[in-house]
């Protein structure tokens, strides 16, 4: 591991990750769901247990480092 000052700078990447907390920005987030001709959707779960799993909240993605959290 090299030390810190012999590191090379980190890019730091732009993102847009939303958490989608109240009506406004839901209704935002099915409109834009709504226009889009592809979404990929990922399940999250409280244990990786699939019989015993329970539902904590849903992502949405469009495109690389723009995703939505509800």
């Amino acid at each position: 591991v090299l030390p810190v000052e012999e590191r090379p700078p980190i890019e730091e990447e732009e993102v847009d990750y939303q958490i989608i907390d109240d009506l406004e920005r839901l209704k935002a987030l099915v409109t834009t769901l709504g226009q889009a001709t592809s979404v990929c959707i990922d399940t999250e779960t409280d244990t990786l247990a699939p019989m015993e799993a329970r539902l904590v909240g849903l992502g949405f993605c469009l495109k690389p480092r723009q995703a939505w959290y509800v």
